[in-house]
């Protein structure tokens, strides 16, 4: 069984604002929350060291080189997405968190993410 990430660092934004939010992939039951307006967002991984290490499985690239997934959130009540997101080629060995930090995180994973 794959596990999540521990820690991967997540970013709801939009194209003016490409960080509105930002969150962890949670390692006891790999999910992740974001609060958000309703609307057509964009969901990428933090353009930091987490960005160099993984991918958002199936992502769109803009004409500036950000790798995002698109996003609707309809309404308030929330929903459930599943996300997956995996290392990049070469990346395989790297570690996610810090040393001293617990690296749990699989080459796979996938997560979800409640509605705004």
């Amino acid at each position: 069984e794959r596990e999540p990430p521990a820690g991967l660092q997540l970013e709801l934004g939009n194209v003016s604002n490409p960080k509105l939010q930002d969150t962890l992939v949670m390692y006891n039951l790999g999910y992740f929350q974001l609060k958000a307006n309703p609307g057509l967002l964009r969901l990428r991984v933090a353009p930091n060291r987490h960005g160099k290490i993984y991918r958002i499985e199936g992502a769109q690239t803009s004409s500036s080189g950000e790798e995002f997934r698109l996003v609707p959130v309809m309404g308030f009540k929330g929903t459930t997405q599943m996300v997956t997101v995996r290392r990049r080629v070469g990346m395989e060995k790297e570690k996610l968190l810090e040393s001293g930090s617990d690296n749990k995180g699989s080459d796979d994973a996938k997560g979800s993410r409640g509605g705004g």
